[in-house]
């Protein structure tokens, strides 16, 4: 009988879970760097991803911005939630389906971003060719990953 520590003899893993999980790994270790990098700018990574959303898309639904984020609805309306009471956002009726609501970034909102965008691009302004180039090779992965969705 194997036990479940022991290492694994007769196969290894598929390379696509392997590449999954090297990415998971990948997007953690970023996540922690944004968060450390944000620290201090009055936004976590998350509160300034729906800031930044909102910028570039204007006023969404819950299911929008969870769409949007590739983000579970509920950690949405939390992280909204904040947001709105710490006035960066608003929630309104949607007008096309009163049921629903519409978050908006407010000018404080706006404010509290663009702080963070310059703390952000302080923090990671190399811009090497090196840099360029695995921007543009992770790009071109993230869109071939969202099509297989």
């Amino acid at each position: 009988m194997t036990l479940a520590s022991e290492p694994r003899t007769d196969s290894s893993p598929p390379p696509a879970l392997t590449i999954s999980v090297a990415l998971v790994r990948l997007a953690d270790t970023v996540r922690a760097e944004l968060e450390q990098a944000l620290n201090g700018s009055g936004v976590s990574w998350a509160r300034y991803e729906i800031l930044s959303c909102l910028t570039r898309l204007g006023a969404l639904t819950y299911s929008d911005l969870a769409h949007a984020l590739v983000r579970h609805r509920t950690s949405i309306a939390a992280t909204v939630g904040f947001l709105e009471t710490a006035g960066l956002v608003v929630r309104e009726a949607n007008p096309d389906k009163p049921q629903q609501h519409l978050v908006r970034l407010t000018t404080r909102g706006d404010t509290v971003r663009l702080k963070a965008e310059r703390v952000l691009a302080r923090r990671f302004s190399a811009g090497s060719d090196n840099t360029r180039q695995a921007l543009d090779a992770l790009r071109a992965l993230e869109q071939r990953m969202t099509a297989l969705r």
